[in-house]
C-alpha cells in the first residue's frame, strides 16, 4: 500500500512539473543556509563552480548536493540555457532517504522508471 501510495505522489508530482520552467538558476560564493524550492544553487567563486544545490522535486525537503569538480566522482555537469534554466547530467538519484531518480533538462524534473527488481518507484511521465 504504501508502495501504491509513493508511486501516485511521484506521478502526481511529475505530470504538475511536465512542461513547466520548475528550476532557475541562482549564483552563490557559499552554500546558502536555507534552499529556495524551484532554484538550483551553483556554489563557486571566480567562474571556478564546485558544487550545484538543489531541494529534492519529490517533497521530502531534503537537499541534493551535486559535485561539479573534474577531478573528483561521482560529479555532474551542469548547463545553463539562454532562458536561464538548466541542465544537469547525468541523472540524479538519492540513495538513502525517498530514493528519488530523475533528470534535470531545461529546468523541468524528468522521473525515471523504476530498474528491474529495484523496488523503488519511479516513473517517467513522458
Amino acid at each position: 500500500m504504501i508502495k501504491k501510495l509513493t508511486a501516485w505522489w511521484h506521478r502526481l508530482l511529475a505530470l504538475s512539473l511536465i512542461g513547466r520552467k520548475a528550476r532557475r538558476v541562482q549564483y552563490a560564493t557559499d552554500i546558502p543556509d536555507v534552499l529556495a524550492s524551484g532554484v538550483l544553487y551553483i556554489v563557486g567563486e571566480n567562474g571556478y563552480h564546485w558544487c550545484a544545490l538543489m531541494c529534492c522535486p519529490c517533497g521530502c525537503g531534503e537537499m541534493i548536493q551535486l559535485n561539479l569538480l573534474a577531478q573528483a566522482r561521482p560529479r555532474w555537469t551542469v548547463r545553463v540555457h539562454h532562458d536561464g534554466t538548466p541542465t544537469a547530467t547525468p541523472s540524479i538519484r538519492r540513495r538513502v532517504g525517498c530514493g528519488s531518480h530523475f533528470f534535470l533538462t531545461r529546468g523541468a524534473i524528468v522521473w525515471c522508471a523504476p530498474r528491474a527488481g529495484s523496488g523503488t518507484e519511479e516513473y517517467d511521465d513522458n
